[in-house]
């Protein structure tokens, strides 16, 4: 409580695995956060937690978002997948990334079957969806495409996926995105010592760079409160 200092702590199940590193709060106060399974529900006022599963097991949950209708989705980013979480039926359901149009060799291919991917690395021909964001305003969710060096836009209600190479190339590795009031697309470079925002109008990006070099740039927030939003 921001008020009073006051701490409310809210045991995890021990049957349950450890929590991956999407967090995220609903309109309704219930804390979310990715886990190995997939996604969890912590209801502030009982303290109980519910699971929900992904579709595709062993995905490597990571980030998550909740979309202008309370819908939940996380990133899988060794299966270059994202869930959804249904929060009013409960139903979990999946979108998958198209595969890389990048010309890779059968060997890459091969050596990439035989290892799977996770965080730091990965096969060549996988997209690596890792951080995520989504318009308050809007019917899109957004997720960087680690590996792919792209940004994917997601349309809540029919599924659509469009992609954008990112103009700093596939290494730059796009990470936390979040979307202003205005519908601006703001996003980190974890390999770039630069932020982006993208306009998702004229499909136009403008970068800032940062006066520190090896700066592995990973969170910000967006505070909407001001007339112009403010990084």
């Amino acid at each position: 409580d921001i008020e009073t200092g006051k701490l409310q702590r809210y045991p995890r199940p021990s049957s349950m695995g450890g929590f991956h590193n999407g967090k995220e709060v609903d309109s309704k106060g219930n804390a979310w956060a990715t886990q190995p399974t997939g996604a969890v529900r912590i209801n502030p006022e009982t303290g109980v937690y519910t699971e929900f599963k992904a579709v595709t097991p062993l995905g490597r949950p990571y980030d998550m978002a909740i979309d202008s209708e309370d819908k939940v989705w996380f990133a899988q980013i060794a299966v270059d997948k994202l869930g959804i979480v249904d929060t009013q039926t409960g139903e979990v359901s999946e979108v998958a990334l198209p595969p890389l149009d990048e010309e890779i060799s059968a060997q890459d291919r091969e050596i990439g079957q035989s290892s799977g991917a996770w965080t730091m690395n990965a096969p060549l021909y996988q997209k690596g969806p890792r951080r995520m964001g989504a318009d308050p305003n809007g019917n899109t969710v957004w997720v960087g495409e680690f590996w792919a060096g792209r940004l994917a836009k997601i349309d809540i209600h029919t599924k659509k996926i469009t992609e954008y190479k990112v103009p700093e190339g596939r290494y730059a590795d796009p990470y936390k995105i979040r979307v202003d009031k205005n519908h601006m697309v703001w996003f980190t470079f974890a390999n770039a010592d630069r932020f982006a925002r993208f306009n998702p109008v004229t499909e136009k990006f403008t970068m800032y760079s940062l006066p520190t070099r090896a700066s592995d740039s990973r969170h910000f927030t967006m505070d909407n409160s001001t007339d112009v939003p403010t990084l």
